[in-house]
């Protein structure tokens, strides 16, 4: 599930969402081959890839990776934000993502995607 502050005009779990996110992220798998692999609307995953990797970068940057190195494009910041999802959620990519949703929200009043 989604944080509650997130629920409103949400169709899909978290879970699934981010699933597809790190098919794209980690596999390399373009956004064509995720929405028919798993019968989306291929707008429908590029809007969530665009708005993981570039809404709200800065942001993104502060709450969670400033202390490495410097901001880089969005592919990139969508593979640490995953790398960085999956360490505080102990491995649990899911529940690092909820925690982290939360963390963004509450310290600077953005979304994840």
């Amino acid at each position: 599930m989604h944080p509650r502050f997130s629920h409103a005009r949400k169709r899909y779990t978290l879970g699934f969402v981010i699933e597809c996110l790190r098919l794209i992220v980690d596999s390399g798998k373009s956004v064509y081959t995720v929405a028919k692999e798993f019968v989306l609307y291929h707008r429908t995953v590029q809007r969530w890839l665009l708005g993981f990797s570039t809404y709200n970068e800065p942001a993104k940057w502060d709450c969670f990776v400033s202390g490495w190195q410097s901001p880089r494009d969005g592919p990139e910041l969508a593979s640490l934000l995953l790398q960085h999802f999956r360490t505080i959620g102990k491995n649990n990519l899911e529940h690092g993502t909820s925690l982290a949703m939360v963390r963004l929200h509450d310290g600077f009043s953005c979304r994840l995607y």
